[in-house]
């Protein structure tokens, strides 16, 4: 159960995740009516993907993109896989700790450089299953995140 001195600030509402999700579902379906779609989720690269995916469209998607690298990583290697498209969809967005071009076609919400936690974000096994967005009270991790 979350305590409240556990959070810092919600920076977004589950509610305003609830219309985001809603919003980018509509697009993304509109975009994509009547074509092949591959959705690929990064969550670890370990797996290599199970089915080819030339001239198909291609949506990577991501719960947050921070500085790009391994995801300007994983984009060259299915480019090179020659896919019809590939765009990129991300829940979060931190542009500011950007290192590397990235074009994210769908985007959820750009965040300020802060560590945030919830809506499937955790901090040592935890707050993953907050409804919301938020950053923890700086007590919770006393130094240990740089």
């Amino acid at each position: 159960m979350l305590k409240n001195n556990e959070i810092d600030e919600i920076l977004i509402t589950e509610g305003e995740i609830r219309e985001k999700v809603i919003e980018l579902g509509g697009k993304i379906t509109r975009d994509y009516q009547g074509k092949d779609l591959v959705f690929i989720g990064v969550l670890r690269i370990l797996k290599d993907l199970d089915e080819t995916i030339v001239g198909k469209d291609v949506l990577v998607v991501e719960d947050i993109v921070d500085t790009g690298l391994t995801l300007d990583y994983l984009l060259r290697i299915l480019k090179s896989r020659k896919p019809s498209s590939l765009k990129v969809c991300t829940f979060l967005n931190k542009s500011a700790r950007r290192k590397v071009k990235i074009k994210v076609d769908y985007l959820g919400f750009d965040i300020p450089d802060k560590f945030v936690v919830g809506y499937g974000l955790d901090y040592a096994g935890k707050f993953r299953n907050v409804p919301f967005v938020f950053t923890l009270n700086p007590e919770i991790y006393k130094g240990e995140l740089k």
